[in-house]
C-alpha cells in the first residue's frame, strides 16, 4: 500500500473490526507496559481504544486541539508522507475522521468529549507546554 493518511486509516480500520475498536490501544500499551516506566501513547481516534486504556487504571486523556486552518499549515511545514494532501482534502479527511457511528474507525470528536483535560493548540509551542506544564503538576501531586 502507499504510505498515505488514507492507507493508514484503512490498515486501523480493518485492525479494529477484526480484533476489536481497542486493539490499538490494547497493543501499544502492551509495549509501553515493557518499559516499566509511565507511557505517552499518542493518536487515540476511537471511544473504544479510549474505554481500552481506561480500564487499565492510572490513565489520563489529555485531547489537544487546534483550528483546521493551523492544523493544515503545521502539517504543511511538517512535510511527512502522509500530509501531502491539499486543503480541501484534509477539511474531508478530518470530517471523515471527527465523527463516526462504527465503534471500528477514527471518531475523534467522542475521544474529545472523553478527555480528562483539553488543550487549545493554536498559539505557540511554549504557550501549550504552559498548559500542559500546569496538569501535569496538579496530577503529580
Amino acid at each position: 500500500m502507499e504510505v498515505n493518511r488514507d492507507s493508514m486509516v484503512i490498515v486501523a480500520n480493518e485492525l479494529m473490526e477484526k480484533y476489536g475498536a481497542g486493539f490499538i490501544a490494547q497493543e501499544l500499551y502492551t509495549e509501553a507496559e515493557k518499559t516499566g516506566n509511565n507511557a505517552i501513547i499518542e493518536s487515540i481516534r476511537t471511544a473504544g481504544e479510549v474505554n481500552e486504556l481506561q480500564h487499565k487504571g492510572n490513565f489520563f486523556l489529555f485531547a489537544v486541539d487546534a483550528d483546521p486552518s493551523v492544523r493544515y499549515e503545521r502539517i504543511k511545514s511538517r512535510d511527512s508522507e502522509t500530509d501531502h494532501v491539499s486543503y480541501p482534502v484534509f477539511i474531508s479527511n478530518e470530517e471523515r475522521e471527527m465523527n463516526s457511528d462504527d465503534p471500528n474507525k477514527q471518531n475523534i470528536r467522542a475521544c474529545i468529549n472523553l478527555a480528562d483535560y483539553v488543550f487549545s493548540n493554536n498559539g505557540t509551542l511554549e504557550e501549550l507546554e504552559k498548559q500542559i506544564d500546569e496538569v501535569m503538576n496538579s496530577i503529580v501531586e
